[in-house]
Parts: structure tokens; C-alpha cells; sequence
């Protein structure tokens, strides 16, 4: 007997006898008996074949089949032959799968074995999700349908093993293949507002999924590309809730509004956070206009003249906040610049330089100037330089003929060190001999002069007005006081006796002196008595004594002469004797 071996579980098996008698072919029937099936199959020229489809429950393995003769003429004569029963390999699957997360994935597949034909009966699984076994189960006939709880599952590439189980017709198989997860995507709408440098940036955003609100994740926020956080440098995120989230952030100064951006805006980013969608986010350009600086004037700066101007002036915003940062000021008077420098944090203090300055109002104009966070500004205000006032004390000193004087200037106690002192007598100006007006230079504080009075000057007293000069600095001071200026001695003449012939006159020549052997000054009155009875009265002027003596008429003999200069406004008068002998 021929048996076709091994036969698969699902196959079909033929097994053929040939019946002869001697080499003839013999009729009749075959028995076949496979197992404890019986199968009765008619002999054609000698030969019988059986076509046996395996039963579904056949056990895989060695199987035996005889075949017996069926006819009256002969013995059965039985023959006996095996087979082998092989399983089926089921087909190994590969599957890739995509989905979204928030979902559950369904796997619904038909299995099927090495030839395609779709398994039967009965199968145990094991499914395994990143080698890690997921559940246990069976399948019916080949239908798969397996839910997978990945709706809590974060987006990631999930690796699935389907193990089929060995049974009586199938041996072990296998389904492999990827699950991916992706994130989801939600719409981001986000608004903001355009806010002055320093101040709130307000933002409101929209977080959507095909049209419905978000009830969950959160939004985190960047200016120029870089994200917003808090003071201790952690992320500032804003919860969703009902598809809404806002910002209520403070600018500061480190945000321009004139940024280096390709619009020459800032722009604000809102990012949509949240493990089961994508990080999709909404840009929009936004404007910070400079925060304004108020132009102030400031009340009248008074100083003296000498004097630099110092400043120290908090600049403040219109909020009434000090600015912050570096800035640049320049500062003009009368519209000439003469300072340029910078500021930090508001804060100007200036030393400037009006010591120079003459008596006088002066405008003055602080130019603080825009930069990236403020607008600019111009603070005004006059400064009002007044003369500083002086003190002068005089002390004078004279003897008739000298007018010493040393007068003390000061301001404020303290010696001063320049312009000129000039004095008046009785309000003349005090002048050299060729009438120009005597100016005494202070220095150190002192001014002193050594005046010859002149020979109009009368003894009497006079108001001795010192005046220290106006200058640039100093306003003009003075001080009057009462000097006694005293007369002055006229020492004896000593004329020599004199001898005369009867009939001539006496001529007297000389020049009179003064204690100080100075020539008299101004006009001298004389009187002249010859023994006593006055002969003659004149005057003379700046101590030129040229007189004649009318004598023509004495007799002969002795007489003496008295020459009389009398007391004057300026002179002590005195009296000088001669002897005077006429010769007959």
C-alpha cells in the first residue's frame, strides 16, 4: 500500500492498493480502515485509491490505515501502512498601527495559518505591549479583537507581541508590530495688549480642539523667543480652565521697545502645555511704546556769585516711579551745552560749573534724553547768581600833613583777594597828582595807602568814605566815618637883623616851612608890626614870603620888626622877630 506522508493537519490523505492474482487484476472492494473510520472503496483494473480528508479533531502523529480485500473468491489478504500527521504554522503577522492619545486602540484581524487559510478552533494568546505581558486570552477560529486601554497612555512608539498558543492543529505563531501614539493638536488663539516699557503686559489665550474649549493643561509665555519666569527662575505657566488662560505680567526694563527684530516689534508666544498634545502655540506682534518722562520746570536756584550750581534731581516717570537704567542727560545754560553725561537709575547730581558765571538770571536746561525704555524729557529752571555782599572797615591815621588809611575787607568772615578800594573826603574821590582816581589793590583782605593831603585840605573834620568797587563777584560796599585832620606847626623863620640906610625900604625873601619841612601850602595871611604897631597886612601863597617893608619913613635908629603869620584852616600861626637898624 502507498500512503502519502506526512499529511497536514487540514490536509487530505490518499492511500492506493494495487490487487492482482498472479499479475492479473482482481475486482471487488478494499476495506480501508483509517484509524476507527471504515471506508469501502471499489477496485478499478486492480487498483483502489482512498482520498481522506483528515477529520478536524484528528490528533497530530504517527496514524495507522489498512486495507483488507472484499471478495467471495479470495482472503482478505490485509495490508497495513502509516501516516504521519504534521500541525500547521500560522502565518507570522506584522502590524503597524497609528493613533491618537486619549484613545483606546482596536485590534480586529483575521489569523491565518502558512497556507491562508483562516485558522479553526480554538486558540490561546498572550499579549505583551514593550515586553511586558498584557493580558491572556483566547481566540475563536482565527477572529482577533483586542481593545487596548491606551487612552491614558502617553504619545510614545509602544513595541506589541501577540503570541498564539500551541494547540492540537497549530503550532506556536506570532504577531508583531509597532503602535504608535501620537499627540493630539489643539488651536492656540492668543491677544495681547500694546503696553508702555515698565508696565502690565496683559495676554488672554484660547486653547481649542476642533472647535471645543479645553478643560485642562496649561500655557507657558515668551517675548522674543524667550520664556517668561518668575523671580526665582521657574516657568510662569497659566492653567487652562474652560479653554482660557491669561497673563498679568510686569515689564522690565530689559524689554525695548525698539527691539532687534526682523518687524522691529516685540512679539509674544503663547505655548499650549500638556502630555497628551502637541506643544502647538500662537505668535502675534505687539507694541511697547516708551514710558513718558513729564517735562518739569523747577522752582529758581539762588546762589552767589563764585558759586557752582549742584544739582540732585530724582527723575521720575509719569507713574511717579523713579526710572531705571542707564540714560543720557545734557545739560545747556542759555542754550550753550556744557555738561554731556549719563544717568543711573534716575538719579542726577551735578556739580555745575557757574562760578564763573556774572551776576544775573541764567536759564538752565537738563535734556534727558529716549532711550529704549522712555520717552525723552526736559527739566528747566533759572538760576538766579546774585553779588555776594562784602564788609569794610577802615582804620585811619594822620598827622596833618599824612593820610594813612588800612581798611579790612571780608565776606562772610573771610578775607577777600581782589578788585580795589578807593576813599573820598568829604565825597572827593581821593586822586594822584596827575587826577587820576587812587585805586588801593586788596590783598589778603587789606588795603592800605599813605595819602599827602593837600595843602587846600582844612584842619577840620571830614567824612572819611571808604568804598570797596563793584566787581564781577562783589556788590559794591562802603563806609563812612569822621576823621579830625589837625593843623599843622609852622616852626620859627629866624630872619637875620637887618641894617638899612634912612629912607629905604626892607625886602624880605624866604620860603616858608612847616614842621615837617615841607613847603606851606595854599594861601598864608601876615601881619607886620614895627615896634609893635602894625604897618602892613598880606598874603602869600604856598609859602613864598617876597614882601617890602615900607621903613622909607623910619628915622635912625633901632626898631624891631615882628612878622605875624597867622593861624589858618590848615597852619598854627606863629611869630618871628628881627632886629632892624636904620643908619642915617
Amino acid at each position: 500500500m502507498n500512503v502519502t506522508t506526512p499529511v497536514n493537519i487540514t490536509g487530505t490523505l490518499t492511500a492506493n492498493v494495487t490487487v492482482t492474482d498472479n499479475g492479473k487484476p482482481v475486482n471487488g472492494n478494499v476495506i480501508f480502515k483509517v484509524d476507527n473510520e471504515t471506508f469501502n472503496v471499489t477496485i478499478v483494473d486492480g487498483k483502489a485509491q482512498l482520498n481522506y480528508t483528515l477529520p478536524s479533531d484528528i490528533q497530530a502523529g504517527e496514524h495507522n490505515i489498512t486495507a483488507e480485500l472484499e471478495n467471495p473468491m479470495y482472503n482478505a489478504n490485509n495490508v497495513t501502512g502509516n501516516f504521519t500527521v504534521l500541525k500547521i504554522n500560522i502565518a507570522n503577522t506584522t502590524i503597524e498601527e497609528t493613533i491618537k492619545t486619549l484613545e483606546n486602540y482596536t485590534l480586529n484581524t483575521i489569523i491565518k495559518d502558512a497556507n491562508g487559510n483562516q485558522l479553526v478552533g480554538v486558540n490561546q494568546i498572550a499579549v505583551k505591549m514593550n515586553g511586558k505581558t498584557f493580558m491572556h486570552g483566547t481566540i475563536t477560529d482565527g477572529v482577533l479583537n483586542i481593545t487596548f486601554p491606551t487612552d491614558s497612555m502617553e504619545a510614545k512608539v509602544y513595541n506589541l507581541t501577540i503570541i498564539i498558543g500551541e494547540n492540537n492543529i497549530y503550532k506556536t505563531g506570532q504577531i508583531t508590530g509597532k503602535l504608535t501614539i501620537q499627540r493630539r493638536d489643539v488651536t492656540v488663539k492668543v491677544e495681547v495688549n500694546n503696553p508702555y516699557t515698565l508696565s502690565d503686559l496683559l495676554a488672554n489665550v484660547t486653547v481649542t480642539e476642533n472647535g471645543i474649549l479645553m478643560k485642562d493643561g496649561a500655557v507657558i509665555f515668551k517675548i522674543n523667543g524667550l520664556t517668561l519666569k518668575d523671580e526665582n527662575g521657574n516657568e510662569i505657566m497659566a492653567n487652562v480652565i474652560n479653554g482660557h488662560a491669561s497673563l498679568n505680567y510686569t515689564l522690565s526694563y530689559k524689554y525695548s521697545a525698539y527691539p532687534s527684530t526682523s518687524t522691529g516689534m516685540n512679539n509674544f508666544t503663547a505655548v499650549y502645555i500638556n502630555n497628551y498634545y502637541n506643544a502647538n502655540s500662537d505668535t502675534v506682534d505687539f507694541k511697547i511704546t516708551p514710558t513718558t518722562i513729564p517735562d518739569m520746570k523747577f522752582d529758581n536756584i539762588n546762589i552767589l556769585t563764585g558759586e557752582n550750581t549742584t544739582i540732585n534731581i530724582t527723575v521720575r516717570d509719569i507713574n511717579n516711579k523713579t526710572i531705571v537704567a542707564n540714560k543720557k542727560i545734557a545739560v545747556k545754560i542759555n542754550g550753550k551745552t556744557i555738561i554731556h553725561d549719563n544717568i543711573t537709575d534716575g538719579k542726577i547730581y551735578l556739580n555745575i560749573p557757574t562760578d564763573q558765571l556774572a551776576k544775573g538770571q541764567y536759564n538752565l536746561l537738563i535734556i534727558i534724553g529716549t532711550n529704549s525704555i522712555y520717552s525723552n524729557a526736559s527739566y528747566t529752571m533759572i538760576i538766579d547768581i546774585q553779588k555776594r555782599n562784602a564788609s569794610i572797615e577802615t582804620q585811619a591815621f594822620t598827622n596833618g600833613k599824612t593820610l594813612s588809611l588800612v581798611t579790612k575787607v571780608t565776606s562772610n568772615e573771610s578775607f577777600i583777594d581782589e578788585n580795589v578800594v578807593i576813599y573820598k573826603l568829604n565825597g572827593v574821590t581821593l586822586k594822584d597828582e596827575d587826577g587820576n582816581i587812587i585805586k588801593v589793590n586788596v590783598k589778603n583782605g587789606l588795603a592800605s595807602l599813605d595819602y599827602e593831603l593837600p595843602g587846600i585840605t582844612t584842619a577840620i573834620n571830614y567824612n572819611l568814605t571808604s568804598v570797596y568797587v563793584n566787581n564781577f563777584y562783589y556788590n559794591r560796599c562802603e563806609e563812612v566815618e569822621t576823621i579830625s585832620i589837625p593843623k599843622i606847626a609852622i616852626p620859627s623863620i629866624s630872619l637875620n637883623d637887618s641894617i638899612i640906610s634912612k629912607g629905604q625900604n626892607l625886602s624880605i625873601s624866604t620860603t616858608l616851612k612847616d614842621a615837617y619841612n615841607d613847603t606851606l601850602k595854599g594861601l598864608s595871611n601876615i601881619d607886620i608890626k614895627i615896634n609893635g604897631n602894625n604897618v602892613m597886612k598880606t598874603s602869600i601863597m604856598n609859602g613864598k614870603l617876597n614882601i617890602t617893608i615900607p621903613t622909607d619913613k623910619l628915622k635912625a635908629g633901632n626898631y624891631e620888626i615882628i612878622i605875624i603869620i597867622k593861624e589858618g584852616s590848615k597852619y598854627f600861626g606863629t611869630v618871628d622877630l628881627m632886629n632892624l637898624k636904620v643908619a642915617t
